[in-house]
């Protein structure tokens, strides 16, 4: 410890020697109040902030969305509404449903001691998911069905 820091160490010491238990605790409750308010004034804030930007937020949707009407109606060019659409750094895109069906037939090389009803637990493949030429899909697997035949 530092010969300041022991000085003040001491003089807070002595400080509190002097305090009365009466004034420790309505310092200590002056102190606490102080918090609480400070407290208080910062949740009030962060609230405020939270539901500002909830609003503004909700607002860039419905531009969003204004725009991608008025493209689809042709009230506004493409290139335009791209152009206003960056300003906040948005992609217009639109959605489609889409459900496809993939066929995948092979002959797969298994121990002499595996099990055909096995072979799915330990056979399996994978679409990649993302971006494609501008496109960005998320797929799930509905239903798979298998149909395994032995092969000579």
């Amino acid at each position: 410890m530092t010969e300041y820091q022991m000085t003040m160490t001491d003089a807070f010491a002595s400080t509190l020697a002097e305090e009365t238990k009466d004034e420790v605790i309505a310092r200590l409750e002056k102190q606490a109040i102080e918090l609480r308010s400070n407290l208080t004034s910062m949740t009030s804030n962060w609230e405020y902030s939270r539901d500002r930007a909830s609003q503004m937020l909700n607002k860039i949707k419905d531009f969003t969305n204004y725009l991608k009407e008025h493209v689809a109606s042709e009230e506004i060019d493409l290139d335009i509404a791209q152009c206003y659409a960056g300003i906040f750094d948005i992609v217009l895109t639109k959605k489609y449903d889409v459900s496809v069906t993939v066929t995948f037939s092979g002959t797969v090389d298994v121990p002499l001691n595996m099990d055909e009803d096995s072979i799915p637990n330990n056979v399996s493949f994978s679409f990649d998911e993302g971006w494609s030429d501008g496109l960005e899909w998320d797929m799930t697997e509905n239903d798979i069905d298998w149909d395994i035949q032995e092969a000579y």
